[in-house]
């Protein structure tokens, strides 16, 4: 449009002069409009400077084009359409003007390159209308008057001059309305050229967006190719510990094959989402190098228009007069119309501002889904450490009640040994009879001495052996501290994480009043309103997300929190089994001491009675042995309680994970777990019978006692039995913990926290390891047993001796007993009370998980309405879409037709004008007969033209497609892909 300012329209020149002369051809006019409007767009191009074009101008290029493609053929077949032939056009005809035939006969000689050029020069509708018009309005009358009138002289008559006058105003106003018609149909033509520029740079700005995505996939690839190398560091260092790991478990090989096993699945998942995006980059790159042969057709079509243009230029030189009054009007005319352009090229430029700042939205609302799924995952594994902690809780509380059954036997056996205190005074007398005849062996009991020195060696190594197992203990400590650290770290990951989000945050709030400040000016245009509406729902989405991230990292916090509660109660578990450990050692001092202090007295009385400490010593062998023995069983018996609450920690670990997966499997495997739990309350009660009949046999050994009068008997025969009920029950722990192992073998696969699990292995063993001492032990002590009764029964024959030393020495036992049954009770109410406490915490977690679990739920429904949503604006879309391209067709079918016509009827106006040619000579010099060949040769081009365009916008229209698919075919793999991964979790 500026270029039309500064050279300006002049019409066609009339044959009359200044003072109605008339004037001949004058080949040194100016431009004529007709001519001049195809340069406007080359011109345009040529003197501004090119200008490197952005993501978001090429973005606003492509949608404002692909508006403006639909709207302009509309408009152009409405006014087409709606244009009533003028009927000033009928004389147009008339004008014997030399410059009209030059005119044509120069652009008829000249061929053109290219079938655009033919629609760029000549207007076919000027043309077409003018011919329809001579052929309503011609007759073979007014042909006859006009050349007598132009060829007579002045005749002085008054009639003549009316004539010549008339004729001439006719004239005169038929010239001005062809100006006017010729300034409506070059306007008509500017805004075709407009439109071909318009899709140029629409071809071109389609080649850069390529460009940009090609690079962001490109960057995408790379940042995946990252993620890859780190997964495979990670795998590289789990690799490492297991191999550090396979020589402590040995019954686990079978669950690190399964976790290797899935870990090579995901990675085979993940090739395959490498594949996909390979396939994605492949097409997008055939995509590019369709749109890169494009631009090089429609570069060469422009130089082949530049050439045009030139020829046109120097043909337009040569017409240089017209009407000065065409010129002011149509000037006026350009400039509304540029205002108007420059107006709805700024909405263009804003709609597809909005446009831009809608799609980063939808951008940062995927990253925002992908952080929240990192967070649901992180929630899933608290969720687990969850479920293990209450399983510990469980486990506490039933060693609670154990502990306070063990006390209320205890309890009863101090009774039980007080009663049998009082049946030992009948039976002094005859143990003082049975210490006569005790001194002749002392001799053996010396022999006996050494052993018993040399189990107290095996009982020290024990001790050693045991202290060895308290640092594997301390170490496995160290391990829980650095998983606590492990997870601090994870939490600052998560604080940095959700300071990112808050900036991100910022950002977007910052990019809405940006945007709301742009929008506000322009409220009139539906699309600003829909985007508006859009804009608002996309934020009330971040909001939620927001805020779901926030309660997530809140959850993070208490998970956190209770992992940490969990670390001390262990750390509290494991200092009270250490203070066990160390009473154990003391009892063991206390029970050395006691030995040194009973030698000391010994040897003070052989100093006074050689006899008297010949039997004292035999006293004090067999009081020593019973002691040791007693000692021994006590630890025994000590060993055998922790070994049976470990194997049942075990074993209600076990069981309590078995019932968590069969629930979760199907409901079907409820009769294993009731199976499960019978056997379970049965091996409970088996103990509890096995306690009873244990209490049963005391009683009947109390009774012997009194009847037989023979302590030391019943003693060894309680012993043994004892050891007897010892092994049986060691051998049914043996098979338990066989079961337990085979269970475990079968039911621990797949699991993460192999930590926990190699743990677990480590303790079986030392349990095995204990046991197979404890058999050498039991062997040695069967061996003892057999020597006492030999002993025994010569004690029977001699009935002699004195056993007041050892009914003291039951006192202090019993005392002893005491003591430490009170140091047990109160054990246990600490231990009440912190189960409590534990109890309670577990309770109020488990109400934040259920709000968690159901703050999720809605989380999810909130999701799936909004994927439900999106999915019906696309399907709207695409209606709307269809439906403009079905408009579009209709109207170029509208215009194709048109042409056609007024082809036809160009063509049975050369026929008539061929007919009326003879009629003047003048009249041959006119252009009729010349526009009308040219106006049919025009007609050809154009259609071809025509169907190009059409091919032209019906592939864009199918790239448009096949790019909304490929974008839903990638989110239908992204939902999948979360799908996936919900259901791993």
């Amino acid at each position: 449009m500026s270029y039309r300012l500064s050279n300006g329209y002049v019409s066609l020149p009339s044959r009359y002069g200044v003072g109605d002369s008339y004037q001949h051809h004058v080949d040194a006019g100016r431009r004529s409009p007709r001519w001049n409007s195809k340069d406007l767009g080359s011109n345009r191009h040529g003197r501004e400077s090119p200008r490197l074009y952005g993501l978001s101008e090429l973005e606003r290029n492509i949608e404002a084009a692909g508006q403006l493609e639909s709207d302009n053929w509309m408009g152009h077949s409405k006014e087409y359409s709606r244009r009533p032939p003028s009927p000033w056009q009928t004389d147009r005809s008339r004008s014997v003007s030399p410059l009209r035939g030059i005119h044509t006969l120069d652009c008829y000689s000249k061929q053109p390159v290219s079938s655009e050029y033919t629609r760029n020069v000549s207007s076919p509708s000027l043309s077409r209308r003018s011919s329809v018009s001579r052929l309503s309005t011609w007759s073979p009358e007014e042909c006859g008057m006009e050349a007598p009138l132009s060829r007579r002289g002045w005749s002085g008559s008054e009639i003549d001059l009316r004539a010549s006058l008339s004729e001439s105003a006719q004239k005169r106003s038929d010239l001005v309305q062809c100006l006017r018609e010729a300034q409506s149909k070059l306007e008509e033509q500017s805004e075709e050229l407009k439109k071909r520029d318009k899709e140029l740079e629409m071809s071109r700005a389609k080649t850069e967006l390529l460009a940009v995505k090609q690079k962001q996939l490109e960057s995408s690839i790379s940042e995946l190719e990252k993620e890859k190398g780190w997964l495979e560091v990670s795998r590289f260092e789990d690799k490492k510990q297991r191999g550090e790991l396979q020589d402590r478990i040995i019954n686990l090989e079978m669950e690190v094959m399964l976790a290797k096993s899935s870990l090579e699945n995901f990675n085979y998942t993940n090739e395959l989402m490498n594949q996909k995006i390979s396939v994605g980059n492949d097409e997008v790159n055939r995509e590019l190098k369709t749109a890169r042969e494009n631009l090089v057709y429609f570069r060469n079509r422009v130089k082949i228009l530049e050439a045009e243009k030139n020829q046109a230029v120097e043909e337009l030189r040569k017409l240089q007069e017209g009407s000065q009054l065409a010129l002011s009007q149509t000037n006026e005319a350009n400039q509304r119309a540029t205002e108007t352009l420059r107006t709805h090229q700024n909405l263009q430029d804003e709609l597809a501002d909005l446009q831009l700042n809608f799609n980063n939205i939808n951008l940062e609302k995927e990253l925002l889904s992908s952080k929240v799924l990192r967070l649901e995952e992180k929630v899933s594994d608290l969720t687990l450490r969850l479920n293990v902690s209450q399983t510990d809780r469980e486990r506490y509380l039933k060693e609670k009640l154990e502990l306070h059954r063990r006390t209320q036997e205890l309890s009863l056996e101090l009774e039980r040994a007080q009663r049998g205190r009082e049946g030992f005074n009948d039976q002094v007398s005859d143990l003082h009879i049975e210490l006569v005849g005790a001194k002749a062996q002392a001799n053996r009991q010396d022999q006996e001495k050494v052993q018993m020195k040399e189990e107290l060696v095996m009982l020290k190594q024990v001790n050693e052996k045991l202290t060895t197992e308290l640092g594997q203990i301390q170490t496995s400590l160290k391990n829980a501290l650095e998983e606590l650290h492990h997870t601090q770290a994870e939490n600052k990951i998560s604080s940095n994480l959700a300071a990112a989000l808050e900036a991100e945050r910022k950002q977007l709030l910052e990019e809405k009043q940006t945007l709301m400040a742009v929008v506000e000016n322009e409220e009139d245009s539906e699309n600003i309103k829909e985007l508006r509406a859009s804009c608002t729902h996309l934020q009330e989405e971040r909001d939620r997300l927001q805020a779901r991230c926030h309660d997530l990292e809140v959850t993070l916090d208490q998970a956190h929190e209770q992992l940490g509660s969990q670390i001390q109660e262990q750390q509290q578990v494991i200092l009270y089994w250490k203070e066990r450990w160390q009473q154990t050692a003391v009892s063991l001092k206390n029970t050395e001491e006691l030995l040194d202090q009973e030698r000391a007295q010994f040897q003070k009385a052989m100093n006074k009675n050689t006899e008297l400490l010949q039997d004292c010593e035999m006293l004090q062998t067999e009081n020593e042995e019973l002691c040791e023995l007693r000692s021994t069983i006590s630890r025994l018996e000590d060993e055998n309680n922790q070994l049976t609450k470990k194997v049942k920690e075990l074993e209600q670990s076990n069981h309590l994970e078995h019932l968590h997966r069969s629930l979760k499997e199907s409901t079907g495997e409820t009769d294993e777990m009731r199976e499960l739990y019978r056997e379970l309350q049965k091996s409970h009660e088996t103990i509890k019978e096995l306690e009873v009949e244990r209490s049963d046999k005391e009683l009947e050994m109390r009774k012997l006692k009194s009847e037989n009068g023979s302590v030391l008997r019943i003693e060894l025969d309680a012993c043994r039995q004892q050891l007897e009920l010892e092994k049986s029950r060691r051998e049914i722990l043996q098979c338990r913990v066989g079961e337990l192992e085979s269970k475990l073998a079968a039911e621990r696969r797949g699991q993460d926290y192999l930590v926990e699990i190699q743990s677990s292995v480590t303790q079986s063993q030392s349990l095995e390891r204990l046991l197979e001492k404890e058999r050498e032990a039991k062997k040695q002590k069967d061996e003892l047993i057999f020597t006492l009764k030999e002993e025994l029964e010569e004690l029977k024959r001699k009935k002699s001796g004195d056993f007041k030393a050892s009914l003291e020495e039951v006192d202090s036992e019993l005392m002893l007993v005491r003591e430490e049954l009170q140091k047990v009770w109160d054990m246990l109410k600490t231990k009440d009370s912190e189960l409590e406490e534990q109890y309670h915490e577990l309770e109020s977690a488990r109400d934040q998980y259920t709000e968690c679990s159901t703050e999720k739920i809605r989380l999810e429904q909130l999701v799936s309405s909004l994927q439900k949503q999106m999915e019906e604006k696309e399907q709207a879309m695409k209606h709307l879409q269809h439906t403009r391209l079905e408009k579009s067709e209709m109207s170029i079918e509208k215009s194709s037709l048109e042409l056609k016509m007024a082809a036809m009827q160009d063509q049975n106006g050369k026929d008539f004008s061929l007919n009326i040619g003879s009629v003047s000579h003048n009249e041959l010099n006119s252009p009729t007969g010349c526009q009308n060949d040219k106006s049919l040769h025009q007609c050809s081009r154009c259609d071809v033209f025509l169907q190009q365009l059409d091919k032209a916008i019906k592939g864009c229209q199918e790239r448009n497609v096949e790019l909304q698919e490929q974008k839903n075919q990638a989110l239908s793999s992204l939902y999948q892909l979360q799908d996936i991964l919900k259901v791993s979790q």
